[in-house]
C-alpha cells in the first residue's frame, strides 16, 4: 500500500512542493503503523524537523504530518514557525478532523491531500476547503454523498 500511496502522491494536486511554495512551510509526511508513545513522539519529533529541515534555505518553517494505519489518525507536530492562530494541539484536531473520514473509508490518498488542503488554508487565512460526506451502505462499502443544495 505504502509504495502506492507515494506514487500517488507525487501526482496530486496538493503536492508538498506546491505545499511548501504556497505557505513557506516545508511538509514532511510519515506513515506508520501505530505509535506507542505519543509523548515521546512529540518530543523527539521537533528534533527530526530541525534536523530534516536545517538544509532548506527557502522555507521558514516545516511540519510533520503522522498518519498511523493501524488505527487511523493523524499527529501534526511544528517546529513552531507555523502561523496559523491556533496552537499546534487544537490546528491537528482540526486537520485531524477534516481528514479522519477519508482514512476511515482506506482513502489515504485523498484523506493526505485533504490534510495538505486544510493545513494551506490555515496557514493562509483561508476558509477551510469543504470535506466529502461518507455513508456505510448496508454491505459495508463507501458511498460519497453529493453536495448539499445551497439554501437561500
Amino acid at each position: 500500500m505504502l509504495p502506492v500511496l507515494y506514487r500517488m502522491l507525487k501526482r496530486s494536486h496538493v503536492k508538498p512542493s506546491f505545499f511548501a511554495k504556497q505557505t513557506g512551510i516545508a511538509p514532511f509526511i510519515v506513515i506508520l503503523p501505530d505509535i506507542n508513545n505519543e509523548a515521546s513522539l512529540r518530543q523527539n519529533g521537533k528534533a527530526m524537523l530541525a534536523h530534516a529541515s536545517s538544509s532548506l534555505s527557502n522555507v521558514k518553517g516545516s511540519v510533520l504530518l503522522l498518519f498511523t494505519t493501524r488505527e487511523p489518525r493523524l499527529i501534526m507536530i511544528t517546529n513552531g514557525q507555523v502561523e496559523s492562530g491556533l496552537d499546534d494541539k487544537h490546528l491537528g484536531l482540526l486537520i485531524e478532523n477534516h481528514t479522519l473520514a477519508y482514512l476511515n473509508a482506506d482513502l489515504w490518498y485523498q484523506g493526505i491531500n485533504n490534510a495538505l488542503a486544510v493545513l494551506q488554508a490555515q496557514i493562509l487565512k483561508q476558509p477551510t476547503p469543504a470535506t466529502d460526506v461518507f455513508i456505510r451502505i448496508q454491505d459495508n462499502s463507501m458511498k460519497m454523498l453529493p453536495p448539499a443544495a445551497p439554501t437561500h
